[in-house]
């Protein structure tokens, strides 16, 4: 399915019912929250002036719409160079591509457990991978539950099984009216 921004969800997903939603999308997904700023950075901050680099696309997340907030399938691209498992990093070829500033080339990795349980594993990323605020050991996979926080570097996410997704995009769906 690729990336797509939470509004382009909302209007395909938005009025399906339960049924109809289940077969189109049966994969949990990553919801875009923003850029997240470490708490120690931010201190060094207040102590010192000094300037850091922002792209465009990091700068509009503090100021996330649903059309600009992304939403991120978390399932096995066809024509992916690992097997076994999802995985994410800034690289195209990736299953999961988050092309942005602080995130490695092949960050962190996705599975799912044979009683259904995902879990992410960082590979020894530069910047981190979080889950709830939580560094992620390298090399270590960590459990994830819906509704869990998930960060890459500085990008968050909110990690979301498809059920509660759906719920999400309908609540969304009722509050523009």
């Amino acid at each position: 399915m690729g990336t797509q921004t939470l509004a382009d969800y909302i209007r395909k997903f938005g009025k399906m019912s339960k049924e109809d939603f289940a077969v189109q999308l049966s994969s949990p997904v990553l919801v875009e929250i923003g850029v997240h700023q470490d708490l120690a950075t931010a201190d060094k901050k207040k102590e010192s002036f000094h300037t850091d680099f922002v792209n465009a696309q990091e700068a509009m997340a503090r100021y996330l719409t649903p059309n600009t907030r992304e939403v991120f399938v978390i399932e096995k691209r066809a024509d992916a160079v690992f097997s076994g498992h999802i995985s994410v990093g800034r690289t195209p070829n990736l299953d999961i591509c988050i092309a942005r500033t602080g995130v490695s080339k092949f960050h962190a990795h996705f599975m799912r457990g044979p009683d259904g349980v995902y879990t992410v594993t960082d590979k020894e990323s530069r910047n981190g991978t979080f889950v709830d605020g939580k560094r992620v050991p390298s090399g270590c996979a960590v459990p994830i539950e819906d509704a869990a926080q998930v960060r890459f570097g500085s990008h968050s996410f909110r990690f979301m099984l498809p059920e509660p997704f759906r719920q999400f995009l309908q609540s969304l769906l009722v509050s523009k009216h």
